[in-house]
């Protein structure tokens, strides 16, 4: 072995790559002689002519043998070591025996595995047992093998009577998970070998099957990746035999059910997305009339309503090019589906694993009758037409979209009566709905904006809504960094003294400073791999689409654009004539068009929350809370619930699909007014000696409001806004 000195450095690392499939070895291969050289050896291990089981799949062995003790382990066909002896470093049973098919690999499994507890042995002699745990790169009769040979159930049946009773078997097996017909291969192996299947989980190029001795009631059935967080999630699915939240994370399959690894999950996941559309799956040979192998064939005279699908299960109700290929025709039932919706539906998520399961099938038994038995989740007729109707206008509606727009630029000065066209397209169209999509603090703005006739008003209600968006971005941002902000780890603040104390008396242009840092925080921590889930974390699971959103330079660039354009005006001193005015609204609804257009309905992805009473059960609470979403005061009741208690005195941020919400900071709030009952929304606005400055932007509540609020000087000086230590008061 002197004459290759890498050889062991060749070894670790092929077996250590990432994500490296199992090599299995080859029934048949010569076995590696008593006097093998260094070079000869690392030709073998190269070539691929000994098994090589990679370190993730030997560590999730592990894992899961570690949940039952095991303490005699044989390995039956050693090879070179790769599988029984890191597994013994890591399980330390009481014995582990290595049987290898030759003093040659024998020698070099020692050679290779120089530390490992292995009792090495030179088959085919049977040690004595019993062994709690036989685990096994099982060799394939050929390469490329769709199914386990004889080879493996011969080799299996030699050595269970060597297992006891209660002992599993961990073996990897060289076969395609996705063929049709596989599970069924490997139940009936496993019964030949006296033994039961209870777990196949399918990986590149074959599967690891756990078994043993006792009749198992399912087979858990999932898929074997190179992913930690799945793994782990995986041996305690297996553990607990439960099923996973989604179907690669484990699918109990029944016994004598089992056709492959592909279809169980595939069926799976078909059946959860139909059962949340509310829909049922069925054979498409039950809505069609006909399904011909040669979509070239010319239908019977008067036949309509026809699928074709070509080889790639792209289907359209267009005859395709002859030169595509020949593909199926598939004439469809007119009372129950239409060509039409059918190839839409087909482009769905759900359409797409349809269409991947009768791909899967037609590996076996041809594209017609894969199709044929391929589960189709479809509604009703009446309810197929409607679909179809709504997507004609929506169809309708973009290419009239389309039209004005290129009308629009060649013709500008038809602009106000474009305006109207637009905004009669469709009432879900027009700014008012989605103005009712937005937060109520920025919603309620807009309102007033729509409500009031005087052109500069109207500018003014603009104004106080971008500056609100500027805060409203900024209080969120920070309230997710706050842990960052508070280390000082993401500095706010610049050496500008402008900027030192600017917070006291919160500007316009300091809210926007402020948000734009804390947008460049985020994007760095999201861009960074490393700390991209401490990122998720921190915003409570917030959407990346949000968090573009949220940080948005394009957004910067209009809220700088319009604090131009309100220092400008304010610059400008008195009062703005009618054409200033007009003027100067245009530019701001432009601006607010800006705005929309980045928003968009993103929103609905965070939900605003004023808690109420709640309650707590089996590490749950439930709150009543109020949803400040659009522009009306009498709030939606909304019943959530979440993982931390929340205060009833602060407002939350929930976002979609999670369950931990983020706390905003006390620098805005919903109060009642000393005037009136009705709770309305204020913004931070300064410190005064006689205490917190809130302003409030809608109609309802009192324009401005000052109450003793220590939490908020405290916060701000927290953060680094504003010089001095929190316990100094303002």
């Amino acid at each position: 072995m002197t004459e290759n000195g890498n050889l062991k450095d060749l070894y670790e690392s092929l077996r250590l790559t990432d994500g490296a499939p199992p090599r299995f070895p080859r029934a048949g291969t010569p076995p590696l002689s008593g006097d093998i050289s260094g070079r000869a050896a690392a030709e073998a291990l190269g070539e691929g002519r000994c098994a090589l089981v990679p370190d993730w799949i030997v560590r999730f062995i592990a894992s899961v043998a570690a949940d039952v003790r095991h303490s005699r382990i044989l390995d039956p066909v050693a090879g070179v070591g790769s599988l029984i002896a890191p597994l013994a470093a890591r399980l330390n049973p009481v014995r582990a025996v290595a049987l290898c098919g030759s003093d040659g690999e024998r020698e070099l499994a020692h050679t290779l595995n120089p530390d490992a507890a292995v009792d090495w042995q030179t088959g085919p002699s049977l040690p004595e047992g019993p062994f709690d745990c036989i685990v096994a790169c099982l060799p394939a009769d050929e390469p490329g093998a769709l199914f386990p040979g004889t080879t493996v159930w011969r080799l299996l049946a030699s050595y269970t009577p060597l297992l006891a009773p209660e002992g599993r078997v961990y073996a990897l097996i060289a076969c395609d998970p996705g063929m049709p017909g596989c599970g069924r291969e490997l139940e009936k192996g496993f019964v030949e070998a006296g033994l039961s299947a209870a777990t196949v989980l399918g990986c590149a190029g074959g599967v690891l099957a756990i078994a043993g001795r006792e009749a198992s009631d399912g087979i858990f059935v999932a898929r074997l990746i190179p992913d930690q967080g799945h793994l782990d999630i995986l041996r305690k699915n297996i553990a607990l035999r439960r099923r996973g939240k989604v179907p690669e994370l484990g699918v109990l399959e029944i016994p004598g059910s089992f056709s492959s690894v592909a279809e169980t999950l595939l069926l799976a996941d078909i059946g959860w997305l139909a059962a949340d559309a509310g829909l049922s799956p069925v054979p498409m040979g039950t809505i069609a009339v006909q399904i011909d192998d040669d979509s070239a064939t010319v239908p019977d005279e008067g036949a309509a309503n026809i699928l074709f699908v070509s080889p790639r299960l792209t289907a359209s109700p267009s005859r395709p090019d002859p030169s595509a290929g020949t593909g199926v025709r598939v004439v469809l039932n007119p009372e129950q589906v239409s060509a039409a919706y059918l190839a839409r539906h087909f482009t769905t998520r759900l359409g797409k694993r349809e269409r991947e399961l009768a791909r899967v099938r037609a590996r076996a038994k041809g594209l017609a009758e894969a199709l044929t038995t391929t589960p189709v989740c479809i509604p009703p007729r009446p309810v197929q037409n409607t679909v179809l109707a709504v997507q004609a206008s929506l169809s309708h509606m973009a290419g009239r979209i389309a039209g004005l727009e290129r009308e629009l630029w060649e013709h500008p000065f038809a602009g106000d009566g474009i305006r109207g066209r637009v905004e009669s397209l469709s009432p879900d169209a027009t700014i008012e709905a989605w103005i009712e999509s937005l937060p109520f603090p920025l919603a309620s703005i807009l309102w007033a904006y729509r409500a009031e006739q005087d052109t500069s008003a109207r500018a003014d209600h603009l104004f106080h809504f971008f500056e609100a968006l500027a805060e409203f971005h900024a209080i969120i941002m920070a309230s997710a960094l706050a842990p960052l902000c508070v280390g000082r780890e993401s500095g706010l603040l610049d050496d500008d003294p402008y900027f030192r104390d600017s917070y006291r008396y919160a500007t316009f242009r300091a809210w926007i400073v402020l948000a734009r840092r804390l947008a460049r925080s985020t994007r760095s921590l999201l861009g960074n791999p490393a700390r991209r889930d401490e990122c998720v974390r921190l915003y409570r699971g917030a959407d990346r689409r949000f968090l573009a959103m949220l940080t948005s330079r394009r957004l910067f660039a209009v809220l700088d654009r319009v604090a131009d354009e309100r220092n400008a005006w304010k610059a400008h001193g008195g009062i703005l004539g009618p054409d200033e005015a007009e003027n100067l609204l245009a530019e701001l609804e432009a601006s607010l068009a800006d705005v929309r257009r980045t928003i968009g309905t993103l929103y609905a992805e965070g939900m605003l929350l004023a808690p109420g009473t709640g309650e707590y059960h089996e590490g749950i609470f439930s709150y009543e809370a109020d949803a400040l979403a659009g522009s009306q005061l009498v709030f939606r009741e909304v019943r959530v619930e979440t993982t931390v208690p929340m205060d009833t005195a602060r407002l939350y941020v929930l976002f979609a699909g999670r369950m931990a919400p983020l706390e905003l900071l006390p620098l805005v709030m919903l109060a009642e007014s000393p005037c009136s009952t009705i709770r309305s929304f204020y913004f931070y606005n300064r410190l005064e000696k006689e205490g917190v400055r809130w302003v409030c932007y809608h109609p309802g509540g009192d324009a401005e409001l000052v109450t003793e609020d220590g939490r908020v000087a405290e916060t701000l000086r927290a953060l680094g806004l504003m010089p001095g230590s929190p316990e100094e008061s303002p």
